[in-house]
């Protein structure tokens, strides 16, 4: 029975990023600052990256933050290139798939942590969660796009996976 729970997950994973990959080319060579613009323009609503200092006690390395207007992705600054291309497209992952986000850091923390971003919207940002169905949903798709991405396949349709349905 396990398995198939995973593969329902696979397979919810596939056609969130086949519909992405359909709207929004992957750029090459691989730019995440290009691929955010294209995600914007596809998206109508601008998406800010915010470099942070990660430290163990933070736990989270990456965080999505929805407002009316636009979109905050915050990530880890101090960890190499290829894992802050994950902790983004994994904030990216929640986006695509409407996941919703619960203020577990108080906004003394927060001020301390990032002074210039408001103690609300970084409490907001850190959010720790435990490792549910919305977190393995967002680490497939990241997976999934950085297979893409290594693959240098633009967008459309994966037939390969596909043809396993």
């Amino acid at each position: 029975m396990q398995w198939h729970w995973r593969r329902s997950i696979t397979t919810v994973c596939m056609e969130r990023v086949n519909t992405l990959l359909r709207n929004v080319e992957l750029p090459q060579p691989w730019s995440m600052n290009s691929f955010i613009d294209r995600l914007e323009a596809y998206r109508g609503r601008q998406i800010d990256l915010y470099p942070f200092t990660w430290t163990p006690d933070l736990g989270s390395t990456g965080a999505w933050e929805r407002y009316d207007d636009h979109d905050v992705i915050a990530y880890a600054a101090n960890t190499t290139a290829a894992h802050q291309d994950y902790n983004i497209l994994h904030e990216v992952g929640h986006m695509i798939s409407s996941h919703g986000r619960q203020c577990v850091l108080a906004s003394a923390e927060a001020l301390t942590l990032a002074p210039t971003l408001g103690a609300t919207a970084f409490g907001h940002l850190m959010t720790t969660v435990s490792f549910t169905r919305a977190e393995k949903e967002a680490d497939m798709i990241a997976t999934l796009l950085l297979a893409r991405i290594a693959r240098g396949d633009t967008g459309g349709l994966d037939h390969r996976m596909e043809a396993l349905r």
